[in-house]
């Protein structure tokens, strides 16, 4: 399902909310040219797929695919992001206008929480992975 948005700096956004990662699905808006780099690897992905926690004013990890940003990172289900690049993160808006900021390569600074301990990684972002490969 995919609803429309709005980010703090009040760009529109089109979220999807189902099981589909943060960083895929969302339409990029505004003056800012695509990310540098090949044709095949688009816009940063985390990897992530999280939902809005409104008890704990934090995006709720629910699934963290393999051999991305995050899980290289040491993220897991369950997890609690709660700032991104020093902003907090109480919706996956929040989240999407910090990530809307990067580019494939760079580091996304994150501060979440595992079994009450905060804790912090570094998210060194990638871009689409192929869905296949050629062999030489």
């Amino acid at each position: 399902t995919l609803f429309r948005s709005h980010t703090p700096s009040g760009r529109n956004i089109v979220v999807a909310t189902q099981m589909t990662p943060v960083s895929a699905g969302v339409s990029r808006t505004g003056s800012r040219p695509t990310p540098a780099g090949p044709v095949s690897q688009g816009r940063p992905r985390t990897g992530l797929t999280m939902e809005a926690d409104p008890d704990t004013h934090s995006l709720r990890v629910t699934d963290v695919k393999a051999n991305s940003a995050s899980a290289d990172a040491g993220l897991r289900p369950g997890d609690f992001i709660l700032f991104a690049e020093g902003n907090q993160t109480t919706s996956t808006a929040d989240f999407i206008a910090v990530l809307d900021e990067k580019r494939v390569g760079d580091v996304l600074q994150v501060q979440y929480s595992r079994d009450g301990a905060s804790r912090t990684a570094s998210l060194k972002l990638k871009g689409k992975q192929p869905a296949y490969t050629e062999d030489s």
